[in-house]
């Protein structure tokens, strides 16, 4: 069965609300999006994990924990740069942003799910349970939320204390292995609930002062048939009235980046996309690209796409899309082009019977979220 997961930022809280705006949303959808966001969180977050999707054609929905009324969503929609509201799928190839209420965040399947946490959960989970939460219901919601994914065989990604909804669902195998950044009160909710907490190494900032850098690695547990992705980048370190926003994606940009990517490379069940790279690139009337898979896992092609790049303008001429291909562990495929007739099917791909790629152009391999992930020239 194809992998169909919710993206979900920040955290969710049911609430009063429209449930009209919610009817023209669809139920499902791989590249439907939901960023959900607590009251107080940073605008430069928001718009990096935005950019993540800028190549994509992609309907994300964004809310807050305070987005109830009409004013709500018009608050929220001044904080996003416009020009998110303009790009549409199909034409600029970018994605269309759409603010509604928070309610909605519970009502709808969507496409992928992430949780990025900040200390705001305090009000909705206790270290011994939620309990003693001040809005017990919204911890309700969220576990409802939680099981429902994991129910469709999504993929859930949780971000520093976005953990809280995941260990509190209980939806983890039992002694799973959770990461944490160095906060006893996290730590103690992991092992709280029967799970191994595992503290993030800690590093003096590179110049001297300022907030200490922790090793951002990526965990990622089996449930079932779905898959639940951990990192512990502590956002919650940099206070959103201090203006700290900039400092948290100069310290971990490159860190949301890359968990981004495992989520959805755990989603299509691909592995690890970065191991797919350009070997060699023959140009001329009959020429070819060749591609290998250097990771441990067969990655699926399909939607990943070839460019030829003339160097001088940054232009496009020709580009290639591959449809339903598996490249194995330690295998490689060429996509020819030209009029030559190649043999072996099975290790040769048409693109096209013009010259693809002419003397001093480029090939670019890019993935189906519009990253570049290997370039090669033709000499």
């Amino acid at each position: 069965m194809k992998r169909r997961a919710i993206v979900v930022v920040g955290l969710m809280i049911l609430c009063a609300g429209a449930l009209a705006a919610a009817q023209s949303i669809p139920k499902v959808g791989t590249q439907t999006v939901l960023l959900s966001l607590p009251a107080d969180f940073h605008d430069e977050e928001l718009v990096h994990v935005l950019q993540h999707f800028v190549e994509q054609e992609a309907d994300i929905y964004v809310t807050s924990a305070d987005t109830m009324s009409g004013a709500d969503v018009a608050a929220l929609t001044a904080r996003i740069p416009s020009h998110y509201f303009t790009l549409m799928p199909g034409n600029s190839g970018g994605p269309r942003v759409t603010v509604i209420p928070s309610i909605v965040s519970f009502e709808f399947l969507y496409g992928k799910v992430l949780f990025i946490g900040g200390g705001w959960y305090d009000e909705y989970f206790a270290a011994s349970g939620y309990t003693g939460a001040t809005e017990p219901s919204y911890a309700d919601g969220l576990y409802w939320m939680t099981d429902r994914i994991l129910a469709q065989h999504g993929t859930i990604g949780a971000v520093g204390a976005g953990i809280y909804p995941v260990i509190f669902s209980g939806v983890l195998p039992a002694g799973s292995t959770v990461p944490a950044y160095p906060c006893s009160a996290l730590i103690g909710a992991i092992a709280g609930q029967g799970y191994q907490p595992m503290p993030a190494e800690q590093t003096a900032p590179p110049n001297g002062s300022g907030l200490p850098l922790i090793e951002a690695v990526t965990y990622q547990t089996a449930v079932n048939s779905a898959d639940v992705l951990m990192t512990p980048i502590p956002n919650s370190w940099y206070p959103t009235d201090d203006g700290l926003g900039e400092q948290l994606i100069t310290d971990y940009g490159t860190a949301y980046t890359d968990f981004i990517r495992k989520v959805e490379a755990a989603f299509r069940g691909i592995g690890d996309e970065s191991a797919i790279r350009i070997t060699n690139v023959e140009c001329g009337p009959d020429g070819m690209v060749t591609l290998r898979n250097d990771g441990d896992n067969p990655v699926n092609l399909a939607g990943w796409t070839l460019r030829s790049v003339d160097l001088a303008t940054g232009e496009t001429s020709h580009t290639y899309t591959f449809g339903e291909y598996e490249l194995a562990p330690g295998a490689s495929v060429q996509v020819y082009y030209g009029t030559m007739m190649w043999s072996g099917p099975e290790d040769f791909l048409h693109w096209t019977e013009d010259i693809a790629i002419p003397p001093g152009g480029r090939a670019v391999l890019v993935d189906p979220q519009g990253n570049e992930r290997s370039t090669m020239g033709c000499e």
